[in-house]
């Protein structure tokens, strides 16, 4: 075997280095406060579905880590939008029967928030999602909206949908905004 030039080490085994137990940190980022106390109010666009749920824990763990208070909010469609879909007929049991759906997602949505000992208020609003979530992140002075987006495959979904609420969100949020992607 030849011999090896000075200074020079052996390269580790990667099969070592897959299994070894993940590194930590021994001292906080240097400006781990800083950082902390920019995220004091967070507004987490929910809506249950599955980009709303990893939004969820996103936000959860920013909340956690910055101790932050937390406002999940749920946006109804106005009631036109449901006045098109039914036929022209408008039926207020609809928009009841709606609101306690999106009221029983937000509720779900709190709970966990609640359980993992954050400060967390619910908010349902109704109209436009882009306008009701950045009037929501003004009222309450946020810091940071965090919202899910799903990737879409086809070219034909992407165009068909047009405009996402997170392309949008970008554009008129009053704070920074946390995109949470699932595919």
């Amino acid at each position: 075997m030849a011999a090896r030039p000075a200074g020079l080490t052996e390269r580790p085994d990667p099969l070592i280095q897959r299994n070894a137990a993940p590194a930590r940190c021994l001292r906080p980022f240097p400006h781990h406060q800083e950082l902390a106390a920019t995220y004091k109010t967070i507004v987490l666009a929910y809506d249950g579905s599955e980009a709303g749920q990893r939004a969820l824990l996103d936000g959860q763990e920013i909340g956690q880590w910055s101790q932050a208070r937390l406002h999940l909010v749920a946006v109804m469609a106005p009631p036109i939008a449901m006045v098109a879909v039914d036929a022209w007929v408008m039926n207020p049991t609809i928009d009841d029967a709606e609101k306690q759906r999106f009221q029983a997602v937000l509720d779900s949505g709190l709970e966990r928030l609640r359980a993992a000992g954050l400060q967390a208020e619910g908010h349902v609003v109704v109209g436009n999602a882009v306008d009701e979530i950045v009037q929501v992140a003004k009222d309450v002075q946020a810091n940071l909206i965090v919202l899910g987006h799903k990737h879409l495959d086809s070219w034909a979904e992407r165009w068909w949908r047009g405009s996402s609420v997170s392309q949008s969100m970008i554009e008129y949020a009053p704070c920074s905004v946390l995109i949470v992607i699932t595919h």
